[in-house]
């Protein structure tokens, strides 16, 4: 069990792609919404139908700041995700695990599926690493490869 592997390090920058999408259209909606409040003030005080439907007309268009604060919240806890595997161990942090570092020796299965690769461990027990979430298909080739390799020198068929 004392295999040595090569360094390997793939990292998932998925979601902070997509905050930063959602951050620039929340701007661009904030600052249409202050143009539009600078141009038609009277927005606010509407009444009957006509009021309703101006305010109604403004909320909508504030929907881009409301989903970009909502996804920056999921994108903490789902962001920064990676896979690294070292000399003696394993790290990675997906959105279904918070990081977790498991060392070789405590490994004693490895099961690689078309979307998952479940870790069996003695020490923090069973473990699904999510390749799916890679979305480059190099890359969940490049880590399916590197985990069938450490599966082959770990000795565990």
């Amino acid at each position: 069990m004392d295999a040595k592997t090569e360094p390997f390090r793939i990292e998932n920058k998925r979601f902070e792609k997509t905050i930063r999408l959602f951050k620039i259209l929340a701007i661009l909606a904030a600052i249409l919404s202050v143009f539009r409040i600078a141009t038609n003030p009277e927005i606010f005080t509407g009444t009957g139908l006509i009021g309703v439907g101006r305010i109604v007309d403004f909320g909508i268009m504030l929907m881009p700041v409301i989903i970009f604060y909502g996804y920056r919240r999921k994108a903490k806890n789902w962001g920064n995700q990676f896979i690294e595997i070292s000399d003696s161990k394993l790290s990675f942090k997906t959105r279904k695990n918070k990081q977790t570092n498991i060392q070789f020796n405590s490994i004693k299965n490895i099961e690689i599926k078309l979307y998952q690769i479940i870790l069996n461990t003695s020490d923090h027990g069973e473990q699904t690493i999510i390749v799916e979430d890679f979305t480059e298909y190099s890359d969940r080739i490049a880590i399916k490869n590197n985990f069938a390799e450490l599966k082959k020198k770990l000795s565990l068929t």
